[in-house]
């Protein structure tokens, strides 16, 4: 009780109240570090399109990185995502 099934996780209900409050747009937009966006184009659960208008609405510095054949953990697919990870803290750290 309380708790959302995700999968084989349960989510307290209470993380998707605080997240239904919050403005994503605006958080990112006002957030002043360098912000890498990663995403599969096999998502099941965030629409690319959806991905696409978060980083529309992100201040610079921002990068995005749509991984091909990635679902949204990224399932065979870490060695890709590492790739861009460290590429990208090369560059910001």
């Amino acid at each position: 009780k309380g708790f959302t099934a995700f999968g084989e996780k349960k989510i307290n209900a209470g993380f998707f109240r605080q997240l239904n409050a919050i403005d994503l747009g605006d958080s990112v937009h006002n957030l002043i570090i360098p912000k890498l966006f990663c995403i599969g184009d096999a998502d099941e659960l965030v629409r690319l399109d959806d991905a696409r208008s978060l980083f529309g609405k992100a201040s610079e510095p921002k990068e995005l990185a749509i991984i091909e054949g990635a679902d949204h953990q990224f399932s065979s697919c870490e060695s890709k995502l590492a790739d861009v990870n460290i590429d990208f803290f090369r560059r910001y750290l």
